[in-house]
């Protein structure tokens, strides 16, 4: 942050030579203000440095609220394929090995690509031709071939003179699970990195932060804070150790200018000063709106499509028709194929390295993209699951007129010219007869008064945002950002609700969104400096927005929360020693045995049990039934109690009828006895917790990812006693489904959950299904390891089945307890409170004959007093309203204790205090997933091996995962993956779906086949079915009966 502020009053550069280069030099100067960037070129000739200079200005200006002044530099950027000399005019933006900076083993091809080793075990460095001064940049290195920590990636502060390039220099990650410093002392990171792979690097040189990517997927951040002076740039360094290692250099790379410290400032007292007026229910301040205003024109025109870079970052590009005209017959949404010389690996230079075959000479499948759209003067694309980024000026203008349109989501006339996958599109045709990827009509314009009008604070209360917030978000899944839903699917989801907010007209439900847009814009900005550690006890720190952030928690999108409670997460783990052995865990990494035959012994003990009460009840009520003269029956066991909630009277203190019993509260339900501990310590979930009570919660918050386990991140190793089972993750996922059945299961009906009352009772719209904590459970320390397993889960990107009530996550969220939270899941006893409290007179009070005693019946039907020696004293008519205020408190607050218990193991693994930036619904979607299973999300998140996508089986199986039930489709995740949710969020797939060919046996008569997964690496051999109906059949058999692996 120092050296931040201290540049601040400097012009800065993005990326410059080297300091010690004898080439000339190429700058993009940046100033600190809020103008816009200015580009200068020292060396080019004058036609080519305004080419660069336009571009320069395009890319300077920052993502955010001043995305229309981008769009308008967009747009005056000369045509690529106008330009003759574009290659030429554009040689200096490409990042390359500099043939100037490098050890003299190291070999540097002509194009400048490529780095090949020429001696044994030595380190050779070679530096790239940049110095990267401020922003964020991701750039791509092809590992071609390396051995066993013989590679090296990294920076170096960027110092007059020639360093030593025979050691390694600066911060840099080598390819044997480390990070080292200088040569320095190893430290555990990462992942193991093999020949094949490509590794991305994110240099955010304004925070000082280096980090890491594997095939696309984000390693964590493997430098917190380098050392660099003020103004000091940073130059990517790369080493090769072995004798056959060759690295390639990308041309895929993306550059955005980072959110400086003044920047986030700004925006913070935005934030605060906003969430205020509206705390306060005071009118939007009119530069706010002005703001807002020009978001609602930009919007309605769709001139811009929200998408992420491979760094993360959410940025905005152009999609005007007019800027997508440079890059024709290119269009925004076209699925395009590169060109055989980009995704078949090249040839390196006429080098002959000691004899070596050219390595990587093989063509590579054809490799797809979709075209994004226009930031920063490039053309951007992006690939599932990778995040968008651009090909360097020389490089793109090379290969322009090569890119092929596969199809196109854009609409389309009948004339339209798309091309097929086997025709080559020229550069020069037109993009006339295609739309735009926007289809909607512009929304009605409004004047800055009409708008100011729209939004008075008294139209506007916070619950109609925060619904209007979350039926956004309900469409945003499908559009990748909450800022590419179009006007007309909100407007048509609005409508399918009821209340006030439906009733608004569409250009008032656009104009609003349009407010909370530019306000989630903000806070983007923003939560980087509010502190989110803050105890839910204590007021935050003067000054730092969490109070108003937290209460309007609802107004920020849930994209942003995910991406500031990632970081959260990734800045409170343990830190992992590295093994000796990579394919070994760490040492003191805990290992857990489990014996699963004896819970399933106990489960099916228990169930033959309930069955046999439950039959000795049945003969019991036949037979009062068959003798109703022989007087009145013996009550029914305690097992098939009645459920209905009571609140008692004095009489029936005193032993009078039990006609005198209002039902206010809850009725009894089954707990554990005494004898039953043995049971409860024989259930999965008692065996984890005998093996992990002791273990220090710091050793839970370690995220190791094994080299056979899939990308599965874990906290600790399972071993199934008795069973040939390995885990390589999948009985790590298996045993969170196992435990969260048994939580909630019958085997542990009443040890540390109880049912609703309303789902006793069979009455109310809510609260059916569902779960509360049982406020007599004295399994306090079971409940504090119960909140460790759940921040392990969240840790692991698990999902949990945790079936629980409204009232047990609005507490976890930190959002306040309202008496009408009760009727969730106890809907009679409110009711009947109610009923009491609105008695209008003492007369119909006396006469209704049921004057309660101050006791409460709680959800396990122990009686609580409210007051001392409440259970002996009647309620009198003028102390009703305190005495139906006290009684729903006592339901609101019932299982404090329990409660308490169950956040304080949360709070030992995960930073619990920060929930509270999500409202109750977006936490529990962050915990257990989405209930619903989306077949095309998982269709999204699938790789086909050996098996092309077209094949018959495999279209069936898609169809027949539609027809599939949501509980059907469970039970497939269940077979294939081990667990019955999908992740939360697409950025917490640890792996994807791989559909396989079906193994040897199941090739000559596959019918007879079912088919088979390996949950730890998420694949399906699928044999090739006749038909439809046999895969259909086979599938269904194979994940109703093949539940345990």
């Amino acid at each position: 942050s120092r050296a931040i502020t201290t540049a601040l009053s400097q012009p800065r550069v993005q990326v410059r030579e080297p300091q010690s280069s004898t080439r000339g030099l190429t700058a993009v100067a940046r100033r600190s203000s809020d103008a816009f960037e200015q580009a200068v070129s020292l060396s080019l000739s004058t036609s080519s440095a305004a080419l660069v200079s336009a571009a320069a200005a395009a890319s300077a200006v920052p993502p955010g609220l001043e995305v229309g002044d981008r769009a308008r530099r967009a747009d005056s950027l000369p045509s690529l394929n106008r330009e003759g000399s574009a290659a030429a005019a554009l040689a200096g933006d490409r990042l390359q090995f500099d043939p100037l900076r490098h050890h003299a083993e190291a070999l540097i091809s002509e194009d400048g690509s490529t780095l090949t080793h020429t001696r044994r075990k030595k380190w050779s460095i070679a530096s790239a031709n940049q110095a990267l001064v401020s922003g964020v940049h991701y750039l791509e290195v092809l590992i071609e071939h390396t051995e066993v920590g013989s590679t090296y990636f990294g920076v170096m502060p960027d110092t007059p003179g020639k360093p030593s390039f025979g050691r390694l220099v600066g911060y840099g990650l080598v390819n044997f699970r480390a990070v080292v410093q200088d040569g320095g002392r190893e430290r555990f990171y990462g992942e193991h990195l093999v020949s094949g792979d490509t590794l991305g690097m994110l240099i955010d040189v304004d925070r000082q932060q280096l980090s890491f990517f594997r095939n696309g997927k984000f390693l964590g951040v493997a430098f917190q804070q380098l050392s660099l002076q003020p103004g000091q740039a940073l130059v990517p360094v790369f080493g090769v150790c072995g004798p056959r290692d060759r690295l390639v250099l990308k041309p895929e790379t993306a550059f955005v200018p980072s959110v400086s410290i003044s920047q986030a400032t700004r925006a913070l007292g935005v934030c605060q000063d906003l969430l205020s007026h509206l705390r306060r229910r005071q009118d939007l301040p009119l530069a706010f709106l002005r703001d807002a205003r020009r978001e609602y024109v930009r919007w309605s025109s769709g001139s811009y499509r929200w998408h992420r870079t491979r760094g993360g970052l959410l940025v905005a590009f152009h999609c005007s028709v007019q800027t997508m005209s440079m890059y024709a017959p290119l269009c925004v949404g076209d699925l395009v194929e590169l060109p055989e010389e980009h995704y078949g690996r090249r040839q390196t230079s006429s080098l002959d390295v000691g004899g070596l075959p050219p390595l990587g000479d093989q063509a590579q499948p054809p490799r797809l993209a979709r075209v994004i759209g226009v930031h920063a003067g490039h053309l951007w694309f992006d690939e599932p699951g990778c995040g968008a980024w651009y090909f360097d000026n020389t490089y793109f203008a090379r290969i322009h007129s090569k890119i092929r349109v596969i199809s196109s989501d854009t609409p389309s006339s009948s004339s339209s010219p798309a091309a097929s996958s086997d025709v080559a599109l020229s550069a020069a045709t037109t993009v006339t007869s295609r739309s735009a990827w926007w289809s909607e009509e512009p929304l009605e314009q409004l004047g800055l008064d009409a708008f100011q009008t729209l939004m008075r604070a008294e139209r506007w209360p916070l619950e109609l945002d925060a619904q209007l917030m979350e039926c956004a978000g309900t469409l945003a899944r499908r559009h990748s950002s909450l800022h590419n839903v179009p006007p007309s699917q909100l407007v048509e989801r609005v409508r399918t609700l009821s209340g006030a907010l439906s009733e608004r007209t569409a250009q008032e439900v656009c104009a609003r969104f349009a407010v909370l847009r530019t306000l989630d814009l903000a806070g983007r900005r923003a939560l980087p400096l509010v502190d989110l550690h803050s105890d839910a006890s204590s007021r935050p720190p003067a000054g730092d927005g969490a109070e108003d952030l937290f209460a309007l928690r609802g107004l920020l999108s849930e994209g942003a929360k995910i991406e500031a409670w990632s970081q959260l997460l990734r800045a409170t783990r343990t830190p992992v020693s590295p093994p000796e052995d990579e394919y070994e865990d760490p040492s003191g990494f805990p290992r857990v045995r489990l014996q699963r035959q004896l819970a399933m012994r106990q489960q099916q003990s228990h169930s033959q049990t309930s069955q046999t009460a439950a039959a000795s009840a049945d003969a019991h009520a036949d037979a009062a039934v068959a003798a109703p003269s022989s007087g009145p029956a013996s009550p029914p066991p305690a097992a098939a109690a009645p459920s209905s909630p009571a609140v008692s009277s004095s009489a029936a203190s005193a032993g009078a009828g039990s006609d005198s019993r209002l039902p206010l509260g809850t009725a009894p339900a089954h707990s554990l006895q005494p004898d039953e501990e043995q049971q409860f310590d024989e259930t999965l979930f008692g065996q984890l917790y005998q093996a992990l009570r002791r273990c220090s919660p710091s050793l839970l918050r370690q995220e190791w990812v094994g080299m056979l386990d899939g990308g599965q991140v874990r906290a600790f190793r399972v071993k199934f006693r008795g069973e040939g089972v390995t885990d390589n993750g999948g009985p790590y996922r298996e045993v969170f489904t196992h435990v969260c059945e048994e939580l909630h299961g019958a085997q542990m009906a009443g040890a540390l959950f109880v049912r609703t009352a309303n789902w006793r009772a069979g009455i109310g719209e809510r609260g059916r299904g569902e779960y509360l904590l049982s406020p007599s459970s004295s399994r306090l320390d079971p409940l504090r390891f119960l909140g460790r397993l759940i921040g392990v889960a969240m840790r692991c990107d698990i999902q949990l089945q945790l079936p629980w009530n409204e009232l047990l996550w609005r507490r976890l969220a930190g959002e306040p307890l309202t008496p009408e939270l009760v009727r969730s899941y106890d809907q009679l006893a409110y009711e009947r409170l109610r009923m009491l409290a609105a008695l209008p007179s003492a007369e119909l009070w006396e006469q209704s004959g049921e004057a309660p005693c101050w006791v409460v019946h709680n959800s396990d039907g122990e009686e609580l007093e409210l007051i001392t020696g409440g259970a002996a004293r009647e309620v009198r008519f003028e102390e009703r309203e305190r005495f139906v205020e006290m009684a729903l408190a006592a339901l609101l607050h019932e299982s404090d204790r329990q409660f308490e218990a169950l956040y304080d193991g949360l709070a030992s693994v995960v930073p619990a205090s920060s929930l509270r930036l999500f409202t109750w619904r977006e936490l529990r979607r962050l915990v257990c997933g989405r209930h619903n299973i989306s077949v095309q999300r998982l269709r999204e998140h699938t790789v086909y091996e050996q098996v092309s996508s077209d094949a018959a089986h495999v279209q069936w199986l898609w169809e027949v995962l539609e027809e599939f039930t949501h509980e059907q489709r469970a039970d497939f995740l269940q077979f294939t993956w081990a667990r019955s949710r999908l992740p939360a969020h697409d950025g917490a797939w640890p792996m994807p779906l791989r559909i396989q060919p079906p193994q040897s046996n199941a090739r000559e008569d596959p019918d007879r086949y079912a088919p088979h997964a390996a949950t730890c690496f998420f694949a399906l051999s699928l044999p090739c079915y006749s038909s439809k109906e046999v895969l259909h059949r086979q599938l269904l058999y194979a994940i109703t009966h093949c539940r345990e692996m």
